[in-house]
């Protein structure tokens, strides 16, 4: 191999390597976006996500380029290992010339990785164990080397060892696969492991890298995060309560709620303008915008209306931030006080109709007739049934039977 072409694999090792380690930071981060925020961290859940794919990705492209640098021994002769989509970290090296190996770093490369880098043979065999490996398995790699890969695998799984073997055979690649492994305290680790087949020039495989992430944290705070959710639901389960988030864009990325008409539609991925229309949407809009700009939270009461029915709202709105502080977007909370406004009014008309019945009343010295608001003179009873809700039955006193009717007095 000619200088320039070791130069330019050397390059894309290094190039590489740092990819790897800033995908590695922003997972980091993410993972802190996930566990700092609390409950409804959906920005943490969406962004955990994106952060692992692109982390997945460098991963490949990284072992990739160390697969070009790396020879392996098949029967007992050195040949360079065949780089293409389905190839990885040629972790099932025997043995690698020593001063090549200086030279390129590559070995300082594998060795610098926080994943755990392990070659195995078709039976296996682990031949290569990385101090990722040691820091995620807690095996040193003499005590590792030479033995078998399935000695990691917790007794429930017996048949996972197989498959996986019987798979690479047949030359497949497995990505981003979830299990379980056994530490060497005993303890249970969930990874996430990519398994690709390491072919030779001729393209036949003779061996297989796994390239493990120890994502138990991430597991752990999964459960804490859907936990908590569920009791937050419980929580406000019949309550006339809507929590949501928006992401900088203000479209909803979360949202719980007990109102029928809120559980029922998909809004994620929605703005309000698409949910309660232009008009009020716009209303909702300007606040928020306003919370966006200025940092600050506010509190307001608005009134839309959700199938046709008018709902009146206490909105808190105020901004949501990441662990460093970073907006994110918003995390709004509607109480909905609808019925306490009808009520309200109620009580408000009930008063209105009091205050008319004590104030001053002219009434007619000799008809008893009663002037209203109106100027207008009005029989009694009729005056108080239309100003309250008093109805009225007739009869006759003591004293208008014995005026009227003295014979059916008795003596």
């Amino acid at each position: 191999m000619g200088s320039s072409k070791e130069q330019t694999l050397r390059e894309s090792v290094i190039v590489a390597l740092n990819a790897l380690k800033n995908a590695q930071v922003n997972y980091r981060r993410a993972f802190g976006i996930l566990t700092d925020v609390g409950a409804v961290n959906s920005h943490g859940v969406v962004a955990l996500r994106r952060e692992q794919s692109a982390y997945d990705q460098a991963v490949k492209q990284y072992t990739n380029a160390v697969n070009a640098w790396l020879t392996i021994e098949e029967f007992g002769a050195r040949r360079a290992v065949k780089a293409g989509p389905d190839t990885a970290v040629p972790t099932t090296i025997r043995k690698v010339p020593r001063r090549r190996a200086e030279e390129l770093g590559t070995t300082a490369i594998v060795e610098a990785s926080y994943d755990a880098i392990i070659g195995k043979t078709l039976d296996g065999t682990i031949v290569s164990w990385n101090r990722g490996a040691e820091k995620i398995y807690g095996y040193k790699a003499e005590e590792m080397l030479g033995r078998s890969i399935s000695e990691l695998m917790p007794p429930d799984r017996p048949d996972e060892f197989s498959a996986i073997m019987k798979a690479l055979r047949r030359g497949q690649h497995i990505e981003s696969y979830e299990t379980t492994r056994v530490h060497k305290d005993g303890h249970l680790i969930d990874v996430s492991v990519t398994i690709s087949p390491v072919r030779n020039n001729a393209g036949i495989v003779v061996g297989a890298s796994v390239v493990a992430q120890d994502i138990t944290k991430h597991k752990r705070a999964e459960v804490a995060l859907r936990l908590s959710e569920e009791r937050f639901r419980i929580a406000l389960k019949n309550t006339p309560v809507v929590v949501c988030t928006q992401d900088r864009e203000l479209r909803y990325t979360w949202i719980s709620s007990s109102l029928l008409a809120w559980e029922r539609q998909d809004f994620i991925g929605k703005t309000d303008a698409d949910i309660v229309g232009a008009e009020e949407g716009s209303r909702l809009t300007a606040i928020k915008q306003n919370v966006l700009q200025t940092g600050d939270g506010s509190r307001t009461e608005v009134a839309i209306t959700i199938e046709g029915v008018r709902h009146h709202f206490d909105l808190t709105v105020e901004p949501f931030r990441d662990s460093t502080g970073a907006l994110l977007g918003l995390i709004c909370s509607a109480i909905d006080t609808t019925p306490w406004k009808n009520l309200i009014n109620k009580l408000q008309q009930a008063l209105e109709e009091v205050h008319l019945l004590s104030g001053l009343l002219s009434i007619c010295a000799s008809c008893k007739k009663i002037q209203d608001e109106h100027h207008t003179w009005q029989p009694l009873e009729s005056y108080i049934q239309t100003h309250s809700e008093a109805k009225f039955s007739h009869g006759l006193c003591t004293e208008c039977i014995r005026r009227l009717y003295p014979e059916y007095v008795p003596r």
